[in-house]
């Protein structure tokens, strides 16, 4: 579809809309190294991920032409930016006046007036003095490091190109700097991960004080090296009730060192400190346009995406998508997308939202069959949900063992469950993981 055809369905779905806040997703398909576990870069050829200054100089001309041709479409349609996120892949590849260079444009392109949270992720083996000062210098107030484990073993296993060391180094840069909202990245249930090794992990990770931290459950995507090896018998993955049974280890020792699960994964000590961006995207509050190889949108009543294993497509033609998918009563699947996402947060599913990011009735919705038995599928997972006059939500006591158990079943394929086969063709997007 081409770029003018989107603008015109995205300003025909913003007249019916009152609010027309929008979040920026920016992704940086580069990495050192590509993890074992990660499918965010499953499909980005290795290559690719590793690709050196001139290749990530010329995606940041491509990024900044999307951006350019977009922003001012959308500020005149009203869209006001709430929310910065930059995520990979590793922002921090790039070098500073690379990402200075984004933030320019970003200011040029749209009015950043509003931004109230301006979050990067990053890895504690790219992080430099120089490009923490930069991050601060640009407005990036919030920094979300993957440190995923501080164990060796793990690191090193997981395919990890940094140590525990490098990790507790990042975050002294960070705060010399002078961000001190920072998260750190964890995974839970590894495969052949000891308790105490987890223990160690979290409780070095709470030493350190962070603002915010994240725990992800582990996922065996398949054609990620470790699902290969889980697949191959190098590696022997917990089972679905040890994986339950590490997260709540999680919730459980963060609760006990003040940090509160606000929302699935997401663990806070200050209502100031949380993660608004996934607050506001699970939420339904409001419509992101994602910019770069590899992102994704909700605008305008559609889903947009640009493949990640179409980095030469769109090095060509920036501002086209690969994918554009209207939500309407056929769209299934990203319906079903909207809907579990949404479940995942505590307020759970509010037929108003739902109404505005689709411009489709939930009520409608579930007279189609296969979002009904996507939510008979969560409730054989365990879900309890309580319906009321404007909205469905979750028993909140067990929105973790509902998606760690989706997870376990829709990435493993082979075993033979009622839960793997009365699943719709849902992605795996409503249970996030760490990319870094």
């Amino acid at each position: 579809m081409k770029p003018q055809e989107i603008l015109s369905r995205i300003a025909g779905a913003a007249s019916t809309r009152s609010t027309r806040d929008l979040e920026i997703y920016l992704h940086i398909p580069f990495c050192s190294s590509k993890c074992l576990f990660c499918d965010w870069v499953v499909e980005v050829p290795t290559k690719e991920l590793l690709s050196g200054p001139a290749k990530r100089a010329k995606y940041v001309n491509r990024l900044c032409e999307q951006i350019s041709f977009y922003g001012p479409h959308l500020t005149q349609l009203g869209y006001r930016p709430k929310y910065i996120y930059w995520g990979g892949g590793t922002p921090t590849r790039l070098d500073p006046g690379e990402t200075a260079r984004i933030v320019e444009t970003l200011h040029e392109s749209f009015d950043l007036s509003g931004v109230s949270q301006h979050t990067l992720e990053s890895t504690p083996n790219d992080m430099t003095p120089e490009k923490a000062e930069n991050l601060k210098r640009c407005g990036v107030d919030r920094v979300s490091v993957g440190v995923q484990s501080f164990n060796a073993f793990q690191l090193r296993t997981s395919g990890r190109s940094h140590s525990a060391e490098d990790a507790t180094r990042s975050i002294g840069i960070l705060r010399a700097a002078g961000i001190n909202n920072i998260n750190i990245d964890l995974i839970s249930g590894f495969p052949g991960e000891k308790r105490e090794w987890f223990a160690d992990t979290l409780q070095k990770t709470i030493d350190l004080n962070p603002t915010h931290i994240t725990v992800y459950s582990y996922r065996a995507t398949p054609l990620t090296r470790m699902a290969m090896q889980i697949e191959q018998g190098v590696k022997e993955p917990l089972t679905v009730e040890e994986m339950v049974s590490a997260y709540e280890y999680a919730q459980n020792m963060l609760q006990k060192a003040d940090y509160n699960e606000y929302l699935y994964n997401c663990f806070a000590r200050k209502p100031e400190d949380q993660f608004d961006a996934g607050l506001y995207g699970y939420g339904l509050q409001g419509e992101t346009i994602g910019f770069g190889s590899g992102a994704s949108s909700i605008i305008g009543h559609h889903y947009l995406l640009n493949e990640k294993e179409n980095f030469n497509s769109y090095m060509e033609q920036p501002c086209n998508f690969d994918i554009v998918i209207p939500y309407d009563y056929s769209a299934v699947r990203v319906l079903a997308d909207v809907a579990g996402n949404a479940l995942m947060t505590r307020e759970g599913l509010y037929f108003d939202r739902f109404k505005n990011i689709t411009g489709c009735d939930f009520e409608r919705v579930m007279e189609i069959s296969g979002v009904r038995g996507w939510l008979r599928y969560l409730a054989n997972c365990g879900a309890v949900f309580r319906w009321e006059k404007d909205r469905v939500l979750m028993d909140e006591r067990l929105i973790h063992r509902v998606y760690i158990t989706h997870l376990y079943y829709s990435n493993n394929p082979h075993i033979r469950q009622e839960q793997a086969t009365a699943a719709p063709a849902a992605s795996a997007t409503m249970a996030g993981v760490a990319g870094n």
